[in-house]
């Protein structure tokens, strides 16, 4: 087996692998959204969530797609950002806590001029650990139909490319 040969099979297994990854990350997340019984999918303790408001501009923008890991009750401190369920409302608040005093909790947004209600610790869904900017963007453009056909039409042009080198490679 040659050397061109060799690398091809490498790169290809790598590629499959990466897609299987995604694929079964994201059908794991799904999954969960529609078996648990709240508004939002834990795996492993993770969940997703995109940011809905600008009430935490600076550090968080409407659009952005944020990882919240859970933790103890008792790890939850001022100035976290955390992500809690409040008991009126339906969607998740990401918010910064300003207070604590035993189980209640004191949150705000940093760009609001207002502090929350009190909410309990047990009503938290756990801490920011990770941003991803500009997820809002993609996600309209994945909503919106030229912009499926793109990544449809990207992704086959990927496949034939990669069955045009497995050809070439085989020929010699």
């Amino acid at each position: 087996m040659t050397k061109s040969k060799i690398i091809f099979r490498v790169a290809k297994g790598i590629i499959f692998t990466v897609t299987l990854v995604i694929v079964l990350i994201l059908s794991t997340f799904i999954l969960s959204r529609v078996f648990n019984k709240n508004n939002y999918a834990k795996v492993f303790g993770y969940s997703l969530f995109e940011v809905t408001s600008n009430s935490m501009y600076p550090k968080l923008e409407t659009g952005d797609l944020i990882l919240v890991k859970e933790r103890k009750n008792k790890d939850y401190q001022v100035g976290m950002i955390i992500t809690y369920q409040p008991k009126m409302g339906t969607k998740p608040v990401t918010h910064e806590i300003i207070g604590r005093d035993g189980d209640v909790i004191i949150t705000k947004g940093i760009d609001n001029d207002y502090n929350d209600d009190p909410i309990n610790v047990d009503d938290v869904i756990g801490e920011v650990v990770n941003i991803y900017e500009g997820y809002g963007k993609v996600e309209k453009f994945i909503q919106n139909p030229i912009g499926l056909a793109m990544i449809f039409i990207g992704g086959l042009l990927i496949f034939e490319v990669i069955n045009l080198l497995e050809r070439k490679i085989n020929k010699e």
